[in-house]
């Protein structure tokens, strides 16, 4: 049986994404997580999440490690990004830890459009509207090819599957792929601008609230001291906040500080011109505590 994405916002419209009017997006993070996940999974205490979506992996690596999350709210304001982390859901549904790796492996045996036929009743019906028209077009490729073909994700962005320790530590092993399988139901998925949809949930619902890139572009946030009011009232009494982002850290520690927020702990990447060149980007981490 098929489910809906939450629409709090705006109506997601296959067709436009199909005809590419927006940007392509990451299928998997560029975002290297695993070392700093040690400093949050010690907080057993963390209950209710709502993070930024991205590609999902985040939430992924997360519950994958994480022992006592009741729920996880994942959103975004770029449509893909919230057809892309049900997409990957129902593969993570319907297939082993060595098989999801396989199928994104150019030699993979399976063409897309089995795949699609395996998944489709995981799926929503806009990821069916999409990820369907796909499989059509491509049924005699893999569906590393066929996802490729369809240019609506960044091609080089496949490419973190082969550095899965950095990048996706719930692939690690089956024990962590297991863990996050037993916990998808907990995963629901928003689509639409992260302050408005915080703004429905009642004050002090979330032990963490993960944002990434939100105070670094205007077209995220065009008010910072709104949406972090937001993300404050939203957490709980000792709640905190994983900030990602990839200008100076100063700036975010800076403002965070004006709403008495204190940083518990960072993980600081500063550019390189090397790792800009292969798409790895170079993020910041900062674990700040209301």
């Amino acid at each position: 049986m098929t489910k809906e994405i939450e629409q709090a916002i705006d109506k997601i419209n296959p067709g436009d994404i199909i005809a590419r009017k927006f940007y392509p997006v990451w299928f998997f993070t560029n975002e290297r997580i695993a070392d700093f996940l040690p400093a949050i999974i010690k907080e057993q205490k963390i209950k209710k999440i709502f993070a930024i979506g991205g590609a999902g992996d985040f939430i992924f690596s997360l519950l994958s490690a994480l022992e006592g999350v009741e729920s996880a709210v994942v959103c975004d304001n770029r449509p893909l990004s919230s057809l892309t982390i049900d997409f990957k859901m129902a593969l993570l549904k319907n297939f082993s830890r060595q098989k999801f790796i396989e199928l994104f492996l150019p030699n993979s045996s399976l063409t897309i459009d089995r795949i699609y036929e395996k998944i489709k009743n995981n799926l929503s019906q806009s990821s069916q509207d999409v990820l369907g028209l796909i499989a059509e077009r491509h049924k005699s490729a893999g569906l590393l090819s066929g996802l490729k073909k369809s240019k609506l994700w960044y091609n080089y962005s496949f490419g973190q599957m082969q550095n899965r320790a950095e990048y996706l530590p719930y692939l690690s092993d089956d024990q962590a792929y297991q863990a996050l399988c037993q916990q998808l139901d907990k995963i629901n998925i928003c689509f639409g601008d992260l302050k408005a949809n915080l703004d429905l949930c009642p004050d002090n619902s979330y032990d963490l609230i993960y944002i990434s890139n939100i105070f670094d572009h205007k077209n995220y946030c065009a008010n910072p001291d709104n949406y972090l009011t937001a993300i404050k009232n939203k957490l709980t009494a000792s709640g905190m906040c994983l900030a990602a982002t990839q200008y100076p850290p100063q700036k975010l520690i800076k403002l965070f500080s004006t709403q008495s927020f204190a940083l518990a702990q960072e993980d600081i990447h500063n550019f390189n011109i090397l790792d800009a060149v292969f798409s790895h980007l170079n993020y910041s981490f900062l674990l700040f505590k209301k």
